[in-house]
């Protein structure tokens, strides 16, 4: 099964304490993988009924395919005031929000992700729009968070996948590749063993 480990950056600081907020869990892994509370194997109580995840950024969510490749997605989103006030912020996260030069009020998020239990394989999506950011400092503050923990950087390419220029790079810890693709003050990460999967979400991108 994929791990998405690689989604250790910024981003998934945000989408791991937005996961646990929706569930009542208290407290969010620093590195997390899929989020426990929101795993597909823990995604309905005994009773049978889904966790209600939040949805504050319906546009950023709207860009991320219900099912890729088969797989159905979950998705939650949220906005960066919310998520603060949630008391969930975590000093990496406040530190790469001061990095890019943004406010809380300035940021969304949205997260998808997906298990195959027929073949082992997933994908993670998460699209961060930081208003006001550049998109070089933006793409240069993702990588960065990315390698934080890394004996050794991740070595980026730039490709076209899904007719979007983009940034892959192979984790060689977890044996997927990862995507960045950045416009304006909105990026995407992508993290999969497949790149039509990547292909398939990233030719969505605006």
């Amino acid at each position: 099964m994929i791990s998405l480990r690689a989604a250790t950056a910024a981003i998934l600081l945000l989408a791991s304490a937005v996961a646990a907020c929706s569930s009542g869990s208290a407290t969010a892994s620093p590195t997390p993988s899929v989020p426990a509370s929101v795993e597909p194997s823990a995604a309905s109580s005994s009773e049978g009924a889904a966790p209600s995840l939040p949805s504050g950024a319906e546009d950023l969510e709207a860009l991320i395919p219900d099912t890729i490749g088969g797989v159905a997605l979950q998705k939650l989103s949220m906005r960066g005031n919310e998520f603060a006030n949630s008391g969930s912020a975590s000093a990496e996260a406040e530190e790469f929000l001061r990095t890019l030069g943004v406010s809380p009020d300035d940021v969304s998020v949205a997260i998808g992700f997906g298990l195959s239990s027929d073949t082992g394989s997933g994908v993670a999506v998460f699209v961060f729009r930081a208003q006001g950011a550049e998109s070089d400092r933006l793409l240069q503050a993702f990588k960065d968070a990315t390698d934080a923990e890394r004996e050794t950087p991740l070595e980026w390419e730039s490709v076209n996948v899904g007719g979007k220029q983009v940034e892959r790079a192979t984790d060689p810890e977890q044996g997927n590749r990862v995507y960045l693709y950045v416009k304006d003050d909105l990026l995407a990460f992508v993290a999969t063993t497949s790149e039509d999967d990547a292909a398939e979400v990233l030719g969505g991108m605006p």
